[in-house]
């Protein structure tokens, strides 16, 4: 059965109108605007500016952020507090406006959408872009084993599957088998070196530097934990945590217990890390599980050497040569702690600097988007063919 936003796009080619393909990006309720959230809004915006006639963009938001100032895309906006509420705010937007394409983030979220919008008689084309880590997504309740026990059954209903990284589209490809294809496609990340450049006095220094927000996720008590040693061994060190969460207070105490005040700083919440990044000797990562590595490509952007844990997914398909960063085991202080010492020891090298801003080029919003625009396009090709 065609679907009721394939039935629209083949009327227009048929009419031999030039109409663009009506694209909606679906925002999951969030109290921060960060991962998910500014991946959309820098895609959005790009295609609706660069690719103009071709697309018409709209996101749909579930919550109000500051940081949304005039956009080039559509802003809708519904209610919805959880996971279970998106399907329904979805509807309502689609009741309002049909779309060639919807672009919905992580499984759980499109696979709900889907079988909400199949109940109420529709066959929207739903694309699932997958940020996160599915192997953790599946196991943290009840709810989330049994809609994952459906994963091979509802790939083949998706008009898209897209991962940003090389690591999770193996992974997402083993979980849902053959009746689909996963295809890589990197987030657009802001080339911060754009604005600074790493001065001679923060690499002669040894403050380390992390970005994300405070949550176990990002392992930031795995951080402070193995920067104890560091201290141990150069008293100056320092390590700044830029980002706000829920594991903030524990920190805190965390920080106190280790006698780390002086070298360990919770700077809060920062819209640019230029500016932090710019003061820093390297940048440090600890995080448990990821999807992509925003963060480490803003950094490596400015050119800084990066310390990560080799967790899923992310860190391993940036960090691939020894110029751009050291790679440490997961969940080890230890092993951390001795990466980032080494990295205190290594000479910085000018020629360094410059690998890691261009490798980092190759996450820079314009050639990202481009590869999703020649995506969608092919998506609506095969939807039309």
């Amino acid at each position: 059965m065609l679907s009721s936003s394939k039935d629209a796009m083949t009327s227009r080619l048929n009419e031999g109108e030039a109409a663009p393909i009506r694209v909606l990006y679906v925002v999951p309720p969030s109290n921060q605007f960060a991962g998910i959230e500014r991946v959309t809004d820098e895609l959005a915006n790009a295609l609706a500016r660069n690719d103009n006639p071709r697309f018409d963009v709209s996101v749909l938001y579930f919550r109000d952020y500051a940081e949304v100032v005039d956009p080039a895309y559509t802003v809708l906006r519904e209610e919805a507090q959880r996971t279970r509420d998106i399907p329904g705010g979805l509807q309502k937007a689609l009741a309002k406006r049909d779309f060639d394409l919807v672009v919905i983030p992580q499984f759980e979220n499109a696979f709900l959408s889907l079988v909400r919008d199949r109940l109420a008689g529709r066959r929207t084309n739903i694309v699932l872009h997958l940020h996160g880590n599915p192997e953790v997504e599946r196991v943290v309740s009840a709810k989330s084993r049994l809609l994952f026990s459906f994963v091979r059954l509802a790939a083949p209903y998706f008009a898209g599957v897209i991962a940003v990284s090389p690591g999770l589209a193996k992974r997402a490809q083993a979980m849902m088998g053959d009746k689909c294809r996963v295809l890589f496609m990197p987030n657009p990340v802001r080339q911060l070196g754009d604005r600074v450049r790493v001065s001679e006095a923060a690499l002669a220094g040894r403050n380390f530097v992390t970005v994300a927000r405070l949550a176990y996720q990002k392992g930031h008590d795995i951080a402070v934990a193995a920067f104890r040693k560091v201290v141990d061994a150069y008293p100056d060190a320092t390590l700044t945590l830029v980002g706000e969460g829920p594991e903030r207070a524990k920190l805190e105490d965390m920080i106190e217990r280790l006698d780390l005040r002086d070298n360990v700083t919770l700077k809060g919440m920062v819209s640019d890390p230029s500016a932090e990044l710019g003061a820093a000797r390297a940048f440090v990562t600890a995080s448990r599980w990821e999807g992509f590595g925003v963060s480490i490509v803003e950094a490596m952007s400015v050119g800084l050497p990066v310390v990560a844990a080799r967790c899923d997914f992310g860190p391993e398909d940036l960090i691939t040569r020894p110029e751009l960063g050291i790679l440490t085991p997961p969940n080890d202080p230890d092993a951390l702690a001795d990466a980032m010492i080494r990295q205190l020891a290594q000479e910085p090298r000018a020629e360094d600097v410059d690998l890691r801003r261009q490798e980092a080029a190759e996450s820079a919003r314009d050639a990202v988007v481009a590869r999703h625009a020649a995506y969608l396009l092919q998506l609506q090709r095969g939807l039309v063919s």
